[in-house]
């Protein structure tokens, strides 16, 4: 048994005598002060198409409602305290109820808001009550409420999947 042993431990250091005996021969690369050091280039992580985190026109909750839900947030109005005004993007959840948040548009990034109505989160997934021009809402990252503006919408769609 101590044979075996004492073979391997010869044969491991043999190897390592060999090793550092032929890198002996190797060239070292010598670097002056002239010498110019060439570095990859880091990759570019591509910013894909709905990437919630890097674009900020994507909606922040992705979820699979009934077929006859407008599933896309778009663009619904403005919100609006002094000279500051904010986006305001929303869907319809039910008939009643729809989902809301606010772009900042401060510095180079543009981050979703969430947004609270009369108390409660109008990101939450039973949604809020629909906001209506001069409503008051309280958007998160400002201390002071902000006054809606909601854009007219006459356009009405027909769906064959409710009937």
């Amino acid at each position: 048994m101590l044979k075996k042993y004492w073979i391997a431990i010869s044969l491991a250091f043999s190897t390592i005598i060999l090793y550092l005996f032929f890198l002996r021969d190797l060239p070292i690369p010598q670097i002056s002060a002239n010498t110019i050091l060439q570095i990859p280039p880091i990759p570019v992580v591509r910013e894909e198409k709905g990437d919630v985190l890097r674009d900020p026109y994507v909606p922040p909750l992705v979820r699979t409602p009934p077929l006859f839900i407008q599933t896309d947030y778009s663009q619904v109005g403005i919100l609006s305290q002094g000279e500051l005004i904010l986006p305001l993007f929303g869907r319809r959840m039910r008939r009643d109820k729809w989902q809301y948040y606010a772009i900042s548009n401060t510095g180079t990034l543009n981050t979703k808001l969430p947004i609270r109505i009369n108390g409660k989160s109008a990101t939450g997934e039973h949604g809020c009550d629909p906001i209506v021009s001069n409503d008051t809402v309280f958007v998160e990252g400002y201390k002071e409420m902000m006054s809606a503006t909601i854009y007219e919408n006459n356009q009405f769609s027909y769906n064959p999947g409710i009937f």
